[in-house]
């Protein structure tokens, strides 16, 4: 018994816990984590979730560092949650060059797009228009440049296809909330 116990006390004095740098776990960037989800196999199944995935892509763009390979596959994951409406009025080309301009001219300016925050999911409105199912709902994105924080609040409008996936049909700057008049551009 007691080489047992001493044999045991041996085993835990002598035990060593992998140390920090041996950890298996890598940690994955938030642009890996983003282009590894596979919107085909597992679409968000919400309006809600639709926005918070687009947002994430967003956020992903004007903060973190990726390669132009990269980016282009993060605009190809973010146009799978696009109406094919949207899709025809904005092609591929035309949605990458806009795009990058626009974010290189935020980050030479000093702004990032840090944050998010959606509607709740009881503000989402949803309504039927000719057959089509639509959800409304705002999102508002935090700027922030040097010590400045300022807000952009943005409509966005989905409708529902015909696999049962809502896909963004547009969005819209929200200038004056005390001036909505609920008409999409």
């Amino acid at each position: 018994m007691v080489i047992l116990v001493v044999g045991y006390y041996y085993y835990v004095a002598n035990y060593r816990k992998p140390a920090k740098d041996e950890d298996n776990t890598t940690k994955v960037s938030k642009v890996t984590e983003l282009l590894m989800h596979d919107i085909l196999e597992d679409y968000p199944p919400t309006p809600k979730e639709v926005v918070k995935f687009y947002s994430e892509l967003t956020v992903a763009m004007y903060t973190e560092e990726y390669t132009d390979e990269e980016f282009e596959k993060l605009v190809r994951k973010m146009r799978q949650l696009f109406d094919d409406e949207l899709l025809l009025s904005n092609p591929e080309e035309n949605h990458l060059s806009t795009l990058k301009h626009e974010i290189e001219s935020r980050k030479n300016d000093g702004t990032v797009v840090s944050s998010y925050s959606t509607s709740t999911s009881t503000d989402v409105d949803y309504y039927t228009v000719k057959g089509f199912k639509f959800a409304r709902l705002k999102v508002s994105f935090t700027l922030k440049n040097g010590t400045n924080i300022g807000l952009s609040k943005e409509r966005f409008l989905l409708r529902k296809d015909k696999d049962g996936h809502w896909k963004i049909y547009g969005w819209q700057l929200i200038e004056d909330e005390n001036k909505e008049d609920g008409s999409e551009n």
